[in-house]
C-alpha cells in the first residue's frame, strides 16, 4: 500500500507557542534543529571549503621564491691550454684565464620565479570536488538532526503518556473522596461500616503515592527534553497530543537516501580529479640572479644574469597507477549504492511495521472502548451497593480500579498510535 500522509497543525502551533504555553512535537522538533549543536558546524564547513578552493586557486599565481647560497669547494673547473708558444693567436687568452682557486668559492643570490599555464584541468576540478563534497558534509549532518527526531519523539511521548496517566489517576481519586462522602454519611446513620470508609481512605491515600510518582516521572521527562532542544522558558508547559491521519502513496523520502547521492557523485568527481592529474602541464620560468660566478663561467667577477624558458611535463606511462586508483574509486562508488540499497531496504521493513502496528492499535482502541463502558456501569452499580452496605469497600476498590487501569489502557494505546504514526512519518522522512 502506498501512502499519502496529512499533517493537520495549524500554522501558529507549528511555529509558536501558544496563550496556555503549548509545546507542540513539531516546535520541538524545530528548536532542536536550531539549537543542536552538531548544525553550527555548516557555517565552520563553508569557510573551510571557500578556503580550500581560494588555495587551489593559487596554483594558476605566479611561484616566488628567493634563494641565496655561499659554498666552498675542493676544486673547479680549469682550462689547461699547454705551452703556448708566444706567437700563437691563443697566447693572451692563455694569459687572461684566471686561475682554478679562485672558483673555489661561490656566491649567488636569486629570484626564481614559476607559473603554471597550463595544469591539465586538474585546478578546476580540484574546486568542483570541494564543493561537492561540502555538499555532502552538509548533508551529512542534516542526516544527524534528522535522527534527533527519533530522540524527541521517545521523550515526547513519554511524556504524553504520563499525562494521561495522571488525568486517569485524578479521576479516580475524584471518585474516591466523592464516595468517602456518601461512606462518612452511611456510617454516621448506622447504614455502613467504618471499616468499609477506612478503607477507601487508605485506597486515596495510596493513589495520592501513585500520582505524586507520576508527576514526579513526568517532571523529569520534561527536563529531559526541555534541555534537549535547549528550551529555557520556566513557565508551566503543556505538551499537546498531535492529531494525524494518513492517507494513501508517497516514496521514502530520507535525508541519507541524498547523503548517499553526494558521497557517490564526489567519488565521480574524484576519478575526473586521478584522471586529469595524468594530462600534461605546460610551465613558465624565470631566474634573476646575482653571483660569482654568473653566467659565464669563466669570469671570476660577480655578475648580475637573467633566464627564462618553459617546461612541459607529460607522465605517459605510471604502470597503471592511475587506472587503478579510479577503479577503486568506482568499487567504492559500487559500495556506496549497495549501502543506499540495503538502506532504503531496512526502512521499508520499519515502513511496513508501523502500518502493521498502527492497524493493530486501532483494533485495541475499538475493544477498550467497548470495556471502559462496560466497566462504567459496573462501577457505578457497585459504588450504589456500597452506598447501601451490600458489599464491602474490597469489592468497590477492585471494580474501581479496573475501570481506572481500563481507562489508563485506553489512553495509553491512544497516545501509542499516535507515536505509531508519528514513527512512521519519521521513518519515511517526510515530517
Amino acid at each position: 500500500m502506498k501512502i499519502i500522509i496529512t499533517i493537520l497543525v495549524s500554522m501558529f502551533a507549528f511555529f509558536c507557542l501558544n496563550a496556555q504555553d503549548t509545546l507542540t512535537i513539531f516546535q520541538c522538533y524545530d528548536l532542536a534543529t536550531q539549537n543542536y549543536e552538531i548544525g553550527k558546524n555548516k557555517a565552520l564547513m563553508e569557510q573551510i571549503t571557500e578556503l580550500k578552493i581560494k588555495n587551489a586557486g593559487i596554483n594558476y599565481l605566479p611561484k616566488i621564491d628567493v634563494n641565496a647560497q655561499a659554498s666552498y669547494q675542493s676544486d673547479a673547473t680549469a682550462v689547461d691550454l699547454g705551452e703556448i708558444p708566444s706567437t700563437s693567436p691563443l697566447a693572451p687568452l692563455a694569459n687572461t684565464l684566471p686561475d682554478a682557486d679562485e672558483f673555489k668559492n661561490q656566491y649567488k643570490v636569486t629570484l626564481d620565479i614559476s607559473q603554471i599555464i597550463y595544469d591539465g584541468g586538474i585546478t578546476k576540478a580540484s574546486k568542483a570536488y570541494e564543493k561537492i563534497k561540502l555538499e555532502a558534509d552538509k548533508q551529512s549532518i542534516e542526516t544527524d538532526l534528522y535522527n534527533v527526531k527519533d530522540r524527541i519523539n521517545t521523550l515526547y511521548f513519554s511524556i504524553l503518556l504520563s499525562q494521561e496517566q495522571e488525568k486517569a489517576l485524578l479521576l479516580m481519586r475524584a471518585e474516591l473522596e466523592e464516595r468517602i462522602q456518601h461512606l462518612e454519611s452511611g456510617v454516621r446513620n448506622g447504614i455502613v461500616l467504618l471499616s468499609n470508609l477506612q478503607n477507601v481512605k487508605a485506597e486515596k491515600l495510596k493513589l495520592d503515592q501513585n500520582i505524586d510518582n507520576v508527576i514526579q516521572n513526568k517532571i523529569i521527562l520534561q527536563q529531559n527534553l526541555l534541555f534537549f532542544i535547549e528550551y529555557e522558558d520556566e513557565r508551566d508547559i503543556t505538551f499537546s497530543v498531535p492529531e494525524i491521519i494518513i492517507y494513501d502513496s508517497v516514496q521514502i523520502n530520507r535525508p541519507e537516501q541524498h547523503l548517499f547521492n553526494l558521497q557517490a557523485e564526489s567519488l565521480e568527481v574524484t576519478k575526473d580529479v586521478l584522471k586529469k592529474s595524468k594530462n600534461p602541464k605546460l610551465i613558465g620560468f624565470g631566474q634573476v640572479g646575482y653571483g660569482k660566478p654568473g653566467i659565464n663561467m669563466l669570469s671570476p667577477d660577480l655578475e648580475s644574469y637573467y633566464i627564462v624558458g618553459a617546461k612541459l611535463s607529460w607522465n605517459i606511462w605510471d604502470w597503471n597507477k592511475n587506472k587503478n586508483e579510479r577503479q577503486m574509486v568506482s568499487i567504492s562508488q559500487q559500495q556506496i549504492m549497495n549501502q543506499k540499497e540495503a538502506f532504503e531496504k531496512n526502512i521499508q521493513l520499519s515502513v511496513n511495521q508501523h502500518l502493521k502496528d498502527i492497524e493493530r492499535i486501532e483494533l485495541q482502541i475499538e475493544k477498550d472502548e467497548e470495556i471502559i463502558q462496560l466497566r462504567s456501569e459496573i462501577t457505578k452499580t457497585a459504588a450504589a451497593q456500597l452506598d447501601n452496605g451490600t458489599i464491602t469497600s474490597t469489592d468497590y476498590l477492585f471494580v474501581l480500579n479496573a475501570e481506572t487501569q481500563a481507562r489508563i489502557t485506553l489512553q495509553t494505546h491512544i497516545i501509542q498510535l499516535k507515536q505509531a504514526k508519528i514513527n512512521y512519518l519519521t521513518s519515511l522522512g517526510n515530517i
